[in-house]
């Protein structure tokens, strides 16, 4: 089973229910109680730029809501740490 590290969403993202998908996200700060705060990229085609500036990839899976609302606690992968 893949492990990522539980982390706060800091705004809206939208998925298809039922299939889990990963976002690339970026770390915009912390919560109090230790977890990272991620901001999602946008979705469509052009994520490879996004993944490349981005500090790991969050998971969206597939019980979760089409809309993932912020503050929603999600899976988030590290950069370097993806294969964990």
């Amino acid at each position: 089973k893949r492990r990522g590290v539980e982390a706060t969403l800091a705004a809206f993202a939208s998925h298809k229910t039922g299939r889990t998908e990963f976002l690339p996200g970026s770390i915009v700060g912390e919560a109090n109680d230790g977890r990272p705060i991620v901001l999602p990229g946008r979705p469509g085609a052009a994520r490879l730029g996004q993944l490349a500036h981005s500090d790991g990839i969050i998971e969206l899976a597939a019980d979760q809501a089409s809309t993932v609302s912020p503050g929603t606690t999600v899976a988030f992968f590290r950069e370097g740490n993806l294969g964990t």
